[in-house]
């Protein structure tokens, strides 16, 4: 009776062995995936990136200054450096608020506001298509102006209709006066 029971040990102890010499298939670890609402701010901003790329590129093109010729190609460096740095961040570290800095080169990024979300209380867009101009109630010459590059999981916005806005600037554009490109976070209709 004492054979039979250290047979099975063995048995049991070949087994257990056997199990760590080899290699037993196993589910990798899961790869952490952004929450749908930080890669919307990603996929924005990244959209927001090329926009003002190609605004660089047509500038650099139609510039006969060597020096501004220059300025140019700093700031296209610049714009293209940040978007392989978002583009290339890890999924579990894309948060909304690490993507809202301003990016060195780019002098019109130099100054942005300390909170990145905006309320407008009567807005509206003239086209559905992304990139589009936001206009609303009040809108004066000298702006703010904000072009929306993105929209948050589950808003939409309709041509002509008024909307009240929550928005969140993703980055600043070059321009002279305040020009902003933006994600709608959320959007409720107007009666």
């Amino acid at each position: 009776m004492g054979g039979y029971r250290w047979s099975w040990l063995g048995v049991w102890l070949g087994l257990l062995w056997w199990r760590g010499c080899v290699a037993l298939p196993t589910t990798p670890a899961p790869t952490p995936t952004p929450s749908p609402a930080a890669e919307a701010v990603r996929q924005a901003l990244l959209r927001a990136l090329d926009l003002e790329m190609a605004r660089y590129r047509r500038w650099l093109q139609a510039e006969a200054d060597p020096d501004r010729q220059a300025a140019y190609r700093a700031a296209l460096d610049a714009l293209q450096a940040e978007h392989q740095r978002v583009q290339a961040l890890p999924a579990a570290q894309i948060t909304p608020d690490l993507l809202y800095h301003a990016i060195p080169g780019v002098e019109a990024t130099a100054s942005l506001p300390p909170d990145p979300r905006r309320e407008v209380d009567d807005a509206w867009v003239e086209t559905a298509t992304l990139p589009t101009d936001l206009f609303y109630a009040g809108q004066s010459r000298s702006g703010p102006f904000y072009t929306v590059v993105g929209l948050a999981p589950g808003v939409t916005l309709e041509p002509e209709r008024h909307y009240r806005v929550r928005l969140r600037l993703l980055m600043r554009a070059t321009y002279p006066f305040p020009h902003y490109y933006v994600l709608v976070e959320a959007a409720t209709p107007r009666p």
